[in-house]
């Protein structure tokens, strides 16, 4: 199933088959794949989110950087 969203200059998408999420709100954007527990954060306040936990990980790195989530415990915080 594939769901894409588009809130004005916002939008998301998401492909929950392939277990890959790219989203993009304005500037920002967050590409995902879920399958590999990859994460490429380019927020302004670096956020990766993992929907398939259900947690929100804050990672410590520069934005527009490349963050590998192996063990979200250890590479990211658990908020």
């Amino acid at each position: 199933s594939s769901v894409q969203e588009m809130y004005g200059s916002s939008s998301v998408q998401r492909m929950y088959g392939s277990s890959s999420v790219q989203e993009m709100y304005g500037s920002s954007s967050v590409q995902r794949m879920c399958g590999s527990s990859s994460v490429q954060v380019m927020y302004g306040s670096s956020i990766a989110r993992d929907y398939t936990k259900g947690k929100i990980y804050i990672s410590a790195k520069t934005p527009l950087e490349i963050v590998k989530f192996e063990n979200p415990k250890e590479d990211g915080k658990d908020v």
